[in-house]
């Protein structure tokens, strides 16, 4: 019952998704492609120029489209997304150094995962001691800070974080739905801001990665280059 889910996003992904089952360890899988359309979109024209495609590439997956749904914004999309605005407004507080901010993104990947739940925790671990080992000058206190000044409301929030939030909860909603026994979930990567804004800016992105594939036991981010790397005459 094991299979190979991926979430259409390219020829890269379709490709990485072929090649893997070629090895002997991944062959007896079943490929199941899935793409997400919204409501307003033709979703069976979608499916079949999907099954078209997989045809005359001669690579035997199923298709399934899924509608994502424009309901409300969750409550905890808004819990996410406050502890977010309020993570980012306190390293403003304690005034810390751009090459400092940039060495956080480990506590955001880490907090998310119950410790000794998977191999991530002991390479967050190894690398934080690293980057502990690499400071040699003496300790700076932190500024006290009220806790009024870092509390964020909901009327507060930025609307392009909180609807990037809400994109990756729905998303990780339906991956969850549809490949929670998956032996292995392959997900298109979402275009990281260029060119580079700030430091935290980057720990969003990192923060809205780790929300869409939140619950789920083995996940392949694929980043293709735009260009499709598989026709019918390759």
């Amino acid at each position: 019952s094991s299979g190979i889910n991926a979430e259409y996003g390219g020829g890269m992904m379709l490709l990485i998704a072929h090649l893997i089952k070629q090895h002997k360890t991944w062959r007896k899988c079943r490929l199941r492609i899935f793409t997400v359309a919204q409501l307003e979109d033709d979703s069976v024209k979608m499916r079949n120029d999907l099954k078209k495609i997989l045809y005359e590439l001669r690579i035997e997956a199923t298709v399934q489209v899924i509608e994502m749904s424009n309901k409300d914004i969750s409550a905890y999309t808004y819990e996410r997304t406050v502890n977010m605005a309020e993570r980012n407004k306190m390293m403003e507080y304690m005034g810390l150094t751009k090459r400092q901010k940039k060495r956080t993104l480990s506590f955001v990947v880490e907090s998310a995962h119950t410790p000794g739940t998977s191999a991530v925790d002991t390479a967050l671990q190894e690398a934080e001691q690293v980057l502990n080992d690499m400071d040699a000058g003496p300790e700076v206190a932190e500024p006290e800070v009220e806790q009024e000044k870092l509390t964020v409301r909901r009327s507060q929030l930025k609307t392009d974080q909180l609807l990037a939030m809400d994109t990756s909860v729905k998303l990780n909603g339906l991956v969850r739905e549809h490949s929670s026994e998956a032996a292995l979930v392959m997900m298109n990567m979402p275009p990281p801001v260029t060119p580079f804004v700030d430091a935290m800016t980057d720990q969003n992105y990192v923060e809205y990665l780790d929300v869409l594939t939140e619950g789920l036991n083995r996940v392949l981010l694929v980043r293709g280059s735009g260009s499709e790397v598989v026709t019918v005459y390759s």
